[in-house]
């Protein structure tokens, strides 16, 4: 058969919910889909029900793993899939989410006829068995045309317009292995990465309104926070070298009409980063030190270039001189600004 889309899962360790997972994959409405599991040497029982889904599922001969020799993590996974994909576009879906029967035929549907890059759709959160009330995050439909625009749209303001998440998004095969962008070999926000390549080269992307994704929220998951006594310091090291590389992809972008908004949000994002890592300094094993800190809140523009800036000049001002000052004052404001900020959310909510 040929295959118009490829949804690719990322598998380790996911017997618990893969089989919910590959059921609402395997129930889609459309038809030419090859179903992609990278199988990443986790030590459940996760692959052995997917041969099974092979051997007795209707679509069976449609599903393919593909298996790493050893445990790589989700970001290699991502790229085998990219390199092993046959469809013509190429979807990810985490192995403890969940597709609405329609959503391949409506992303394929308005990518075929817009000839978009990138198809982005709405999606809602739920919690696990229900037990909280789900949340709906709804694009507008809207159509991007031309160098820069799906790019400035998402750096519109120092909000977030455009997720940063890669799943929920049909993406154009031939186009995606054309900029040659991979993910980073890191173990956390690899996604935001991802999205820093790629977004500056997309010319064609559409957004739209309709639901096709449910994210499940999972008491314990990864991907929420849990109480810790102690953190790792090279957890935080890791923040700080992909703020780092956000940065330096920032200044490569010097001249595009987004780049003040790219480079305050990258700025923000490394302030707010810096008064957690303050708030929790006395967690972190071995110690935290205030070079580390200092290293965080660097700004990638010379005082010069800050200047220069057209849009929030004050605050790139701001953060380039805390930087400068002594440790000791650095670790006071921020850890003022931190208190503030969970004042005021407090009194908000």
């Amino acid at each position: 058969m040929k295959y118009f889309v490829t949804i690719a899962i990322p598998l380790y360790n996911a017997g618990k919910y893969i089989n919910e997972t590959m059921e609402s994959a395997l129930n889609q409405t459309f038809q030419e889909i090859e179903f992609l599991i990278i199988n990443d040497r986790g030590t459940d029982d996760s692959v052995k029900m997917i041969r099974q889904l092979q051997e007795n599922h209707l679509r069976g001969k449609d599903i393919r793993i593909v298996s790493h020799d050893h445990n790589l993590g989700v970001a290699a996974a991502r790229n085998t899939a990219i390199n092993k994909a046959q469809g013509d576009y190429l979807f990810f879906l985490d192995s403890d989410d969940l597709i609405t029967p329609d959503c391949i035929e409506i992303l394929y549907k308005t990518a075929t006829k817009e000839k978009a890059e990138l198809t982005y759709a709405s999606y809602r959160e739920e919690w696990e068995n229900k037990k909280k009330c789900g949340t709906d995050f709804i694009l507008s439909d809207m159509r991007f045309d031309g160098e820069d625009q799906l790019a400035q749209f998402a750096n519109q303001n120092l909000y977030r317009t455009l997720r940063s998440f890669t799943w929920n998004v049909l993406y154009d095969l031939s186009f995606l292995r054309s900029t040659h962008v991979k993910f980073q070999s890191v173990t956390i926000w690899e996604d935001l990465l991802f999205y820093y390549d790629l977004i500056p080269l997309v010319k064609k992307a559409v957004l739209i309104k309709d639901i096709t994704y449910i994210y499940i929220k999972r008491e314990g998951s990864l991907s929420n926070y849990q109480p810790r006594t102690e953190i790792p310091r090279e957890e935080i090291r890791e923040h700080i070298q992909i703020r780092e590389y956000c940065k330096e992809r920032c200044k490569q972008l010097t001249g595009k009409p987004y780049f003040d908004n790219l480079v305050t949000k990258t700025m923000k994002l490394c302030v707010d980063t810096a008064a957690v890592a303050i708030e929790k300094r006395k967690m972190f094993v071995p110690r935290l030190e205030t070079s580390e800190i200092k290293k965080l809140l660097k700004h990638p523009l010379s005082y010069s270039d800050i200047r220069k800036l057209k849009n929030y000049r004050t605050f790139n001002t701001l953060t380039y001189i805390l930087n400068l000052l002594p440790g000791w004052m650095i670790t006071f404001l921020l850890a003022t600004y931190i208190r503030t900020l969970k004042t005021y959310r407090k009194h908000k909510n």
